[in-house]
């Protein structure tokens, strides 16, 4: 769960968000290091904003702790922050800021954010000419794979046993598993 607060910024004018800011940064979004690893914290940030109500620059008001984190809200910020931006003297959009905070926290993760063992698994049925006919997504974890096909999709209709030998009808279950290690780099 994330959740961006605006802060009031009274010396130079304040963008208003379009939409609701707190969709800027979503479960996803949470980088994988700084999740493998168990990291959280606020980032502070102040965007300047263009006349058009689009973020031109994101500065670090005060930091989460960790880098990533902080990298990763002002990417995501300047990619997906829009704004109304105030009227000026003239008549006419102007320049402005928005200030605020994302506050970094876990996302609904089942397992120890220390556990850096990461997987998906799926199951096929083949019918006894060794073609899967069936195929389902058992599970597959968000951190590592969120962007990765259904292996289902590839799979069917694909003959995977050998050509020509008759079996019985079989139930097949893959799982692909990432592990992490920290490397030691030496100087």
């Amino acid at each position: 769960m994330f959740h961006i607060q605006a802060v009031a910024q009274p010396a130079s004018p304040e963008a208003a968000p379009i939409g609701n800011p707190s969709d800027w940064i979503a479960e996803p979004d949470y980088p994988l290091l700084a999740s493998l690893n168990g990291k959280t914290g606020i980032t502070a940030f102040k965007l300047t904003v263009d006349p058009k109500g689009i973020p031109t620059s994101c500065d670090i008001a005060a930091s989460s702790g960790d880098d990533e984190l902080d990298k990763k809200a002002c990417a995501l910020l300047l990619q997906r922050a829009r704004f109304q931006p105030p009227i000026g003297k003239n008549g006419k959009p102007i320049a402005s800021t928005f200030a605020s905070r994302v506050r970094w926290t876990l996302p609904g993760n089942p397992t120890n954010p220390t556990d850096n063992t990461r997987s998906m698994t799926w199951e096929a049925e083949l019918n006894p000419q060794g073609v899967v006919d069936r195929c389902q997504l058992i599970q597959k974890d968000d951190f590592v794979f969120r962007d990765a096909p259904n292996p289902c999709s590839n799979m069917l209709g694909k003959t995977i046993t050998r050509p020509g030998v008759p079996l019985p009808r079989l139930r097949a279950r893959f799982t692909h598993t990432v592990v992490f290690d920290v490397v030691d780099e030496k100087p």
